[in-house]
């Protein structure tokens, strides 16, 4: 289990009752997988009917998401000041589980710009000062990715990030996820 997510799920055993608006609420998975095999069934479909609406994470639509993802799970949670509402859709693999997709909106008054931004996710993620990142563009809002996360501020104060398994779905399908995260108005 990486740290971050060892992180993620130790604070997020502390944030019960913590406020983030998530519609639908998502049932978190239990157990590993019976015959340990790999469960490939999607649980939201990577193209929807209009009759069926985008999953709403903390006042953001879900538009695109890829297809073949496990069992979603939200999480809200606060790690230095910053607020995270999060998604995770996981999958059998093995005896255990992996994190195929993740989005997390991410809300505090440090996030006042970009590079604010990417100072606090360098902390958070324990990344080095040699981090490379290619800066991106996700719809009018400045951003930046490595081959598995995209990250961007929405306005100061609240920023997105979404990241993606990089054995099972590359940067194009990093991008198109990121670029159907929209604020709901």
């Amino acid at each position: 289990m990486s740290l971050q997510l060892s992180r993620r799920l130790s604070i997020a055993g502390l944030a019960v009752g913590a406020v983030c608006a998530v519609a639908p609420a998502l049932p978190a998975h239990a157990g590993p997988a019976a015959s340990g095999a790999p469960d490939r069934t999607p649980a939201v479909a990577a193209s929807r009917p209009a009759a069926h609406p985008a999953p709403v994470l903390d006042g953001f639509r879900l538009t695109h998401l890829p297809a073949g993802l496990g069992t979603p799970s939200d999480f809200a949670y606060e790690w230095d000041d910053v607020a995270f509402c999060s998604r995770d859709w996981e999958s059998r693999y093995g005896d255990g589980w992996r994190v195929d997709l993740t989005v997390e909106t991410l809300r505090g008054d440090r996030l006042a710009s970009l590079a604010a931004l990417r100072a606090y996710l360098t902390d958070y993620l324990e990344q080095g000062p040699d981090w490379r990142l290619t800066p991106v563009s996700i719809g009018h809002h400045p951003g930046l990715r490595t081959d598995d996360r995209v990250f961007w501020l929405v306005r100061p104060g609240v920023a997105v990030s979404v990241s993606i398994d990089p054995e099972r779905y590359g940067v194009a399908e990093l991008l198109r996820t990121a670029r159907g995260v929209r604020e709901r108005s």
